[in-house]
């Protein structure tokens, strides 16, 4: 009899902590990207534009990229349900008359707006996004503090997010207590931000066209988390010689397919680089890792760094992604200067392997640290050989070899 009950226990126990488990992986989670406290002088065009109470400006339309890099930081992730959309505001202003104010969100591929003409137009944006939010008598709170848009759920599938506003002042060029003021971050790049406004941009107008613009506002995003089957607890990359050595562990698998290794040079736009599956076998604090060969040598390094991540998938197709992790290689050489012969008689044969077309500078100094021979030179990426002839008239001894690229130096003894 008392087993019974132990075990009626444990069932309820179980189901109470199933229970629990599915309500936390739809618990709602709010984000804020951009953590800057800065103030326009005059105004922000998103996510509602009023530069002044005496503005000529009836309509406005604007449109704000946040990149997925940005969001998968925050926390958001392909799967994830947005509900509602924050903006703060940090002035005392609104209307006089209420505004027509629509809110569309798009998951898009874009990495950015155009810098230059030609300029996306509203039908093009349009054509990317779905409207969330409508209002024909839409006012915003007189008080200074974060505004919210509660929006018609919206699905982010993975890539960019773009979160365009269409404002029409209902009573013309009027209405308006002030200017709107809304909280930015500086650094952000001009070119995530369009806007528009012109008299003749309204509704008909779709071919109006949008231009880039100086401050992106920030934002806090309240989302549903969708439940992926993966929990990783570790990732890192490492240099082997010129390969890349990625490797992870995960706490936990279940209906799980495949990871794919995505690679950057700039930490923003990546490839994939190869895919590993899902341990087939049960259990927990599963081990992995994947070398990327001899990418330290093929690959034009921007700043001298390579970036990993891994896309997550599951057996639904559903994915997120890890974090970012890099690895720099030491200095700009896959190897230590090589000289050769040493001990020398007349020559010096200096070889190296550089990953890009460097500045280099190869000296030669004695053992009081006088310099012998030196050599400025720039060599193209990959092997090169370089030679310092005629030393035949250095007296016997031990020389030091420096070779200088792009500013980081390495040593080599040579001995005659």
């Amino acid at each position: 009899m008392n087993k019974i009950y132990i075990n009626y226990f444990q069932s309820l126990l179980f189901t109470f902590l199933i229970a629990c488990s599915l309500n936390d992986s739809k618990a709602q989670t709010t984000v804020q990207i951009g953590s800057g406290t800065e103030t326009p002088s005059a105004t922000l065009y998103s996510p509602v534009y009023r530069s002044s109470a005496s503005s000529s400006i009836g309509y406005v339309r604007s449109d704000i990229l946040f990149t997925q890099a940005e969001l998968s930081a925050a926390g958001i992730h392909a799967g994830d349900v947005i509900s509602s959309l924050q903006f703060n505001k940090v002035n005392e202003a609104n209307f006089l008359i209420p505004a027509n104010l629509g809110i569309y969100m798009g998951n898009t591929t874009r990495t950015s707006f155009p810098a230059s003409s030609p300029w996306l137009t509203w039908a093009e944006i349009l054509s990317t996004h779905a409207q969330v939010y409508n209002n024909t008598a839409f006012n915003l709170p007189y008080t200074a503090g974060w505004v919210t848009f509660n929006v018609t759920p919206f699905t982010y599938t993975g890539g960019s997010l773009e979160i365009a506003t269409d404002l029409a002042m209902q009573s013309g060029t009027t209405g308006a207590t002030g200017p709107f003021q809304w909280e930015y971050t500086a650094g952000i790049p001009s070119n995530l931000i369009c806007a528009g406004t012109a008299g003749t941009f309204g509704p008909s107008n779709l071919n109006a066209t949008t231009a880039a613009n100086k401050y992106r506002p920030n934002i806090k995003i309240t989302f549903t988390g969708s439940t992926m089957p993966v929990k990783l607890t570790r990732i890192s990359a490492n240099k082997v010689s010129g390969d890349v050595l990625l490797s992870w562990e995960t706490a936990s698998e279940a209906n799980f397919s495949h990871y794919e290794i995505e690679r950057s040079a700039d930490a923003y736009h990546f490839a994939k680089a190869g895919i590993v599956n899902a341990q087939p076998q049960f259990g927990n604090n599963k081990t992995y890792s994947f070398t990327d060969v001899n990418v330290l040598n093929a690959t034009s390094l921007v700043n001298g760094s390579l970036y990993y991540r891994l896309k997550m998938v599951d057996k639904d197709g559903r994915f997120e992604y890890s974090k970012i992790v890099s690895v720099k290689p030491s200095i700009e050489m896959t190897e230590v200067v090589t000289t050769y012969p040493n001990p020398f008689t007349d020559a010096v044969y200096i070889k190296m392997n550089l990953l890009k077309t460097s500045k280099v500078i190869l000296t030669i100094t004695d053992a009081a640290g006088r310099v012998i021979r030196s050599k400025k030179l720039t060599l193209a990426q990959g092997e090169s050989i370089v030679s310092f002839l005629q030393l035949d008239n250095l007296q016997m001894g031990t020389f030091i070899l420096s070779a200088s690229v792009n500013g980081k130096i390495s040593t080599v003894k040579i001995m005659r």
